[in-house]
């Protein structure tokens, strides 16, 4: 579970997101992020039901993901909010190793990760 201080929960900040923001992908992973003026960046997670039908295939999936961004949070660039949603998935299906690539290089496109 990531810290309060980094979710984005609010519907209305989620849809500005989209509306205002710009857009990246790597494989299957969508990452679309919007400037905020905070001191953090704020993520919210989203795996849709054509991933799968089954509740406990999209809520593994997203604690992949919030797994994943973890290892992230104290070298993210300050000041944006950032919407994760997955995308077509491969045969091979999600693993941690095939996220942690797609994670690491939709980040990498956008230039969010400080060295």
């Amino acid at each position: 579970m990531l810290a309060k201080k980094y979710r984005l929960k609010s519907a209305k900040e989620i849809e500005n997101v989209f509306k205002q923001g710009k857009s990246t992908r790597s494989g299957f992973l969508f990452l679309n992020y919007c400037g905020n003026n905070l001191s953090c960046c704020r993520i919210a997670f989203s795996v849709g039901i054509k991933y799968s039908k089954k509740a406990i295939d999209r809520n593994r999936a997203k604690r992949l993901l919030r797994e994943e961004m973890k290892q992230y949070l104290g070298r993210l660039a300050p000041g944006f909010d950032i919407v994760v949603y997955l995308g077509q998935v491969p045969p091979g299906g999600l693993t941690k190793k095939v996220i942690g690539y797609n994670v690491k290089k939709a980040l990498s496109n956008i230039n969010l990760i400080n060295q």
